[in-house]
């Protein structure tokens, strides 16, 4: 997470706040006297950026630094233009504008609360008022504005985005735009829809129910509307709405009236304005206007940043003038809701992934497809959800806006730039508890039954299917007459399993990934003989990139899924890990940051089971290991006894037990009788032959069927130093934690072992997990800069376990989310290796072997995929 400064903070919350926001449009407008304290205000929201953190002295003088006992007479931008010098520098230089490089990781902290368009808007515009640069030069700079103002790759270097969600490259820009320009439904205005969002505890008047978000897209709405009363000359409108913005602040019941009467039409797509005004903002307008008709997003909202401000300095109107603040307020908070800037965990980027003021537009595709192309990516390997591919799914729509995108960019058709992952994800579901103590349905039975019809189907399309995907390239701008088949089975290079993995354990897909994976794939009849045509009697087995061990309540239970994920995935060579971080962060660090850890009993136990398991693999490694597997062996006698009723306990018949997971218990208890032996999923996950496990097989049935409350039971775990402590199961020691690092490192050396790659994702990274900074991240650790020097040796193998690097690519993860780019990311490991005081030319040799190998993966995962005519 990337906390910012105090001196940051002051200037985010001018145009960023929702108490300021109220007492804007609240304000009579008619002179100092009608306004609020709007000084007080703002210190307020200060206070509440990070509560109880900054003396209140020190949150004075920031108020004074930037002029809050002015306020009253509304807000100075200036600020602004320190800003820009802080990121941009003091001029302009070259055809783009970017921020400074060794800027990266302040600039970072406050793009995700501000725009950038707004910082550069406002300097571009001043420089255009005091006639430095001309309207056209400014337009230029527009159109090859980079999104965020992030910078761009230095040379014509491939890079390759490899691990990329594609509802996580949708900028917000456009969400925005799309809600201003549509009816606000009527969830927006009530107190209950804040419970669908993201909780930001600077935004008091929202978390408390005295503001709702349909307040804030109305108060936006209504502030165009006086943008075009101002534009159009008709002054005698102002008043009236300046009335109506007051009344629809003053509650939600009102404002909800009042979008449905006055609000409900575009507010910008107009033909009020089709018409060009001879003056500087009639131009900028007709400028804005052309690029979001065009669907170029960035450019509209840069030049449109430039209209705000000009209508600011132009207009004799205070109204007006605080209708521009109220719009940067307005969509600043929208905005807020949808990238992660504060909130740390999976389960809160969550939220921020599936906020619902995310869902707006449904033109997202080019949207992406601009935020994936644009910023120096030029190889991506896109995820998306198994429905994308079927009947109504959207999988046309990204193949046409991907190559539209790319054959403007590059001027030829580049269909083979990209491919896709399908992405299951883990969803939470009802527990079904034993009551009766009666044999109950397998675990998550529902989610098992819908995975299954999904891989059916996935199968049938990209094995057996000849159905192809058409497009008339006309949309490629190559040959209007010719109509493109695109094999689904060629499109697809790997699987992935994302999402909370505390929902759903890796057990619960593997049955559908190994299905999906069988090998050798012979294609069925009708497919057969168009492969045989193309020269393509089979299909390689597909490749893995499954998140894992990205999230946890206990560094070893990350670990352990870590493990489940490999073993029960079947991993091999060139198939790919996402985050890992469990096998990365220093037990200790984390253990400090986390606190008291709360695992349920069944939880615990799995977790028990597996640390003994590997503290007897390392054991010869480990001074004291022994001690530590008793302790283990304790704790599982106890929680076995509580919750494997009548059950006799053996260790290793346990573990054993916890191997046969990976099976589908669908078919071993017939929950799923359509499935006949002759089914290829039948055959690829039954449950191997009874005899030969019969002790585990036992406890795999009891797990499953005879499940109680008390296995939802909560433990606490709290760290204490050894004395006194080192048979205590309950406590974390300095030893266990010592364990828990050579345990990381026999299990990176497994992951090397079997060539398996570590995507990693920096500022995902960052923002999610307990990291203070990119220099904490653990791909210093998994592939050194100097490949195991003496000094790396004794950092990053201090028990001798591990016998080489693993092989690392860095990618995106979600890059309207948090935000960043692909060279971004290249940009702040580089600089977190200078900080970590490593020497230039190892790191840029270290970053361009990892570019090289993001580049080889993709090629590696693109062999089969062809596009025919």
């Amino acid at each position: 997470m990337i906390h910012n400064t105090l001196d940051e903070i002051g200037s985010i919350v001018l145009l960023r706040s929702d108490v300021l926001l109220m007492a804007l449009a609240t304000a009579q407008n008619s002179g100092p006297k009608d306004y609020l304290d709007n000084s007080k205000i703002a210190k307020g929201a200060l206070r509440d950026f990070y509560p109880s953190t900054f003396r209140i002295e020190t949150i004075d003088a920031i108020a004074d630094r930037y002029g809050y006992k002015r306020l009253n007479d509304g807000i100075d931008f200036g600020f602004l233009n320190d800003l820009y010098e802080t990121f941009f520098g003091k001029a302009l230089f070259g055809e783009r504008i970017a921020c400074d490089m060794n800027k990266l990781q302040a600039y970072s902290g406050v793009i995700n609360k501000i725009h950038p368009y707004c910082i550069i808007g406002y300097r571009l515009h001043g420089w255009l008022k005091e006639g430095q640069i001309g309207l056209q030069e400014i337009v230029r700079y527009a159109d090859f504005i980079t999104p965020l103002a992030l910078p761009m790759p230095e040379n014509n270097k491939a890079y390759a985005d490899l691990h990329l969600h594609a509802g996580g490259a949708n900028e917000n820009i456009l969400n925005i735009w799309e809600m201003l320009n549509s009816k606000t439904p009527d969830e927006y205005y009530e107190v209950s829809f804040m419970q669908k969002l993201p909780r930001l505890s600077e935004f008091s008047l929202l978390n408390s129910g005295r503001l709702s978000i349909g307040q804030v897209v109305d108060a936006a709405k209504i502030a165009i509307e006086i943008f075009k009363a101002e534009m159009s000359g008709e002054h005698a409108e102002l008043a009236l709405w300046r009335r109506r913005l007051q009344e629809c602040m003053s509650d939600a019941f009102t404002s909800r009236l009042y979008s449905r009467l006055y609000l409900n039409q575009p507010v910008v797509i107009h033909s009020y304005f089709s018409y060009s005004l001879p003056s500087l903002k009639g131009r900028l307008w007709a400028e804005a206007l052309k690029r979001l008709r065009s669907e170029r997003y960035n450019a509209f909202w840069l030049v449109w940043h430039l209209l705000l401000f000009e209508l600011a300095s132009s207009s004799r109107h205070r109204l007006v003038k605080n209708a521009v603040a109220i719009f940067l307020h307005a969509v600043h908070i929208l905005r807020s809701y949808q990238l992660m800037s504060q909130n740390t965990g999976l389960g809160h980027f969550s939220e921020f992934f599936g906020s619902k003021v995310r869902q707006v537009t449904p033109k997202r595709h080019h949207n992406i497809a601009q935020n994936i192309f644009r910023t120096g990516t030029t190889l991506a390997e896109v995820k998306v959800a198994p429905g994308a591919f079927f009947k109504g799914g959207d999988i046309k729509a990204y193949c046409r806006a991907f190559n539209a995108e790319l054959v403007e960019k590059a001027g030829s058709n580049q269909e083979d730039n990209y491919h896709f992952s399908v992405h299951f994800v883990r969803q939470e579901e009802s527990k079904d508890f034993n009551k009766s103590f009666l044999p109950q349905p397998v675990r998550y039975m529902r989610l098992r039954k819908k995975l299954y019809r999904e891989a059916k189907k996935l199968h049938y399309l990209l094995f057996e299917s000849a159905a192809t995907i058409k497009l008339r390239s006309d949309v490629l701008s190559f040959d209007a007459n010719k109509m493109l088949h695109y094999d689904p089975a060629q499109m697809v290079a790997t699987i992935d399993v994302a999402g909370k993995e505390s929902r759903t354990p890796p057990e619960v897909f593997a049955p559908v990934i190994n299905f999906l994976r069988y090998e050798p794939k012979r294609y069925a009849w009708p497919r057969a003989m168009r492969a045989h045509l193309q020269g393509r009697l089979a299909r390689k087995r597909l490749k893995l990139s499954v998140h894992a061990g990205e999230d946890f309540n206990h560094i070893a239970t990350g670990m352990r899924r870590i493990d489940e994920t490999i073993e029960f995935y079947d991993m091999r060579e060139n198939d790919r890990l996402g985050h890992a971080l469990a096998v990365g962060l220093e037990p200790a660090r984390w253990l400090v940051r986390n606190g008291p850890v709360y695992l349920s009993k069944e939880e615990l136990l799995d977790t028990l089971v597996w640390l003994r398991e590997w503290t007897y693999r390392v054991l010869p490694e480990i001074p004291g290991a022994v001690k530590l597997a008793k302790k283990y062996e304790k704790g599982i006698r106890e929680l076995f006894a509580e919750l494997y009723k009548g059950l006799e306990l053996d260790y290793d018949t346990l573990y054993e037990a916890w191997k046969l997971r990976k099976y589908c218990p669908l078919i071993s208890f017939e929950n799923l009788k359509s499935i006949k032996p002759a089914d290829a999923y039948y055959r690829t996950v039954m449950l191997p032959n009874k005899e030969s496990n019969k002790n585990p097989r036992a406890l795999y049935e009891y797990y499953h069927q005879y499940r109680s409350k008390k296995w939802e039971e909560i433990v606490r775990l709290d760290y204490h130093a050894s004395v006194g402590f080192e048979n205590d199961w309950k406590s974390i020691t300095d030893e266990d934690l010592t364990l828990y690092e050579a345990i990381q490192d026999a299990l990176l050396q497994k992951i090397a072992d079997r060539r398996i790659i570590i995507e990693t994702n920096p500022s995902s990274n960052v923002y999610i997990a307990m990291l203070n900074g990119y220099e904490e991240h653990p791909v210093f650790r998994w592939s050194p800069i100097e490949g195991f020097s003496e000094e790396e040796q004794k950092r990053y193998n201090r028990f001798g376990l591990r016998k080489g690097k693993v092989e690392v690519c860095i990618n995106t993860d979600d890059p309207a989310i948090f935000p960043t780019t692909l060279y971004t990311e290249f940009l702040q490991m580089r600089h977190a290796a200078e900080k970590l005081g490593y020497h230039k030319p190892d790191i840029e040799r270290w970053l361009e072997a990892i570019r090289q190998k993001g580049v080889e993966i993709f090629k590696f995962s693109h062999e089969n995929f062809k596009l025919t005519g």
